[in-house]
């Protein structure tokens, strides 16, 4: 019986263990992009200081870098609720 019992929290614990790894995959992932963007945006920026400025393109970067935030929120809690 304690066999049994050992088993099963075995694989309960080895699916814990791969929704965390899968979280960890989602974020880092996710951080990257949200690095790139800004950088990205950094790079319109201090090219904006030199008379390129175009304020819809920056718009659009920061709308992107909050989509991408959300989206990374709702992947966390999923991942975590499951």
């Amino acid at each position: 019986m304690i066999g049994v019992i050992a088993i099963i929290s075995n694989i309960m614990l080895s699916s814990q263990i791969e929704k965390y790894q899968q979280l960890i995959a989602v974020e880092n992932n996710a951080v990257a992009q949200i690095a790139a963007l800004k950088l990205q945006f950094k790079t319109h920026l201090e090219g904006s200081a030199q008379g390129d400025f175009d304020a819809p393109v920056v718009a659009n970067r920061e709308d992107e870098i909050a989509e991408m935030s959300a989206a990374i929120q709702v992947l966390s809690n999923k991942l975590r609720d499951e």
